[in-house]
């Protein structure tokens, strides 16, 4: 009787191991190496942005004193009382003389059409 020997079967096939230490070593490197690579990516553009706060804070500074400048100027000054009465009166002026071209522009007192029609009814007089 002739028996027959499965070669294909698992049990006589070479294993393979998938995970070995060398593959581990490769797979770390590889990511130690894009990490690295990254971090100096990010620390440029950090370095970068450090250099436009450092701009952005001694603007921030000049405008800072410019504006305490200001302050001190606006109250050293003394506001005068007399210009706010001139103010107050010239409105009011300004007020009334609007109402009064209003008026006169409505037809509040009298005849818009001029004199002439007075002056033709005088003549036709005898």
């Amino acid at each position: 009787m002739s028996q027959n020997i499965n070669l294909f079967t698992p049990a006589f096939r070479k294993q393979r191991r998938v995970l070995t230490l060398g593959t581990v070593a490769q797979c770390l490197g590889v990511t130690l190496v894009a990490l690295l690579g990254y971090h100096f990516y990010l620390d440029l553009q950090v370095s970068g942005l450090a250099a436009e706060l450092q701009v952005a804070e001694g603007m921030v500074r000049s405008q800072k004193g410019y504006v305490d400048n200001l302050k001190g100027r606006t109250a050293a000054l003394k506001l005068d009382v007399q210009l706010d009465a001139d103010v107050a009166r010239l409105e009011n002026e300004l007020k009334v003389a609007r109402e009064a071209m209003a008026a006169l522009k409505g037809g509040a007192f009298g005849n818009q059409q001029g004199y002439a029609e007075y002056l033709r009814a005088f003549s036709r007089q005898s």
